[in-house]
């Protein structure tokens, strides 16, 4: 169907808008009451049944953002102090006391040892055998991620009718999340000429 608009033909194909389109499709739309609980891995493109809340605090404990050495602040009473470097601590173990007047070779992710306050980084200290000089003044909380600073605990992640995408499935890993609850798949519909 065509109109004349001035000099102009106008074409009317009765197309309606996208918001249009959605909102009548919206009205055949019916919600999968079926609930699945599937491995996270299976858990992509579906839809979360119920919300998701943190079960632990990320990070889990006060941990070095850094490689570089830690200590107590309240060490270091001038430039160029020295203090004996009394433990060293890898990512993944446990950290003992470090020793007070003392500092402790730390790596990233490696848990902050009770006693310390604070890291340096590598590049802004000298060796010198088994005692390290810090070249300037520190502040205590520097280049520490603290206990829970991504993520408390009980902290609410995803809501119901969330659909999940690869950077949810992560979040959920990282958690420790091997399960979730989600909507059924809709049922697949096979044409009746087997095609």
């Amino acid at each position: 169907m065509s109109t004349t608009t001035g000099d102009r033909l106008v074409w009317d194909f009765g197309l309606i808008s996208l918001d249009e389109a959605c909102r009548r499709a919206a009205l055949h739309a019916k919600l999968i009451e079926r609930v699945e609980q599937v491995p996270i891995i299976d858990a992509i493109n579906r839809v979360l049944a119920e919300e998701v809340r943190a079960n632990i605090a990320l990070p889990p404990f006060d941990q070095s953002a850094m490689d570089g050495y830690a200590f107590a602040a309240a060490s270091i009473e001038r430039v160029e102090s020295e203090l004996p470097v009394a433990i060293r601590v890898a990512a993944g173990s446990r950290a003992p006391a470090l020793p007070i007047g003392s500092a402790a070779r730390i790596f990233t992710g490696s848990a902050i040892p009770a006693g310390a306050d604070t890291v340096v980084m590598q590049e802004h200290v000298r060796r010198r055998g088994a005692q390290v000089v810090v070249d300037g003044p520190v502040r205590s909380g520097s280049n520490i991620r603290r206990r829970g600073e991504d993520i408390a605990p009980g902290e609410p992640l995803l809501e119901a009718g969330q659909r999940l995408g690869p950077q949810h499935i992560a979040l959920l890993a990282a958690l420790g999340v091997a399960h979730v609850s989600v909507r059924g798949s809709p049922a697949r519909r096979h044409r009746v000429d087997g095609r």
